[in-house]
């Protein structure tokens, strides 16, 4: 899994991305993030950025400041509830 298209400026500020693929110019986002930004309520375009990190940080219950770090109490969340989802 890698999360497709995105900003390659953001990652720097966000080194809790590490399954991500950045590019100068993304054209399509990631479908997983679109998955994402629909089940926390953020805008749809399939692009992570700081306005769904914060949605995805308030759907959680985290501190909410828009960036993921490292380690990221987020993608432990994300990790936890993905675990749930199994059958």
């Amino acid at each position: 899994g890698v999360i497709s298209d995105q900003w390659a400026f953001w990652q720097e500020a966000n080194p809790g991305l590490t399954s991500a693929e950045w590019v100068d110019h993304p054209t399509e986002g990631s479908p997983l993030v679109r998955k994402l930004q629909e089940m926390v309520g953020a805008y749809v375009d399939g692009i992570i950025g700081p306005e769904t990190i914060t949605a995805m940080q308030v759907f959680f219950g985290l501190w909410d400041d828009g960036y993921m770090s490292a380690p990221s109490p987020l993608v432990a969340a994300l990790q936890a509830w993905a675990n749930e989802q199994q059958p």
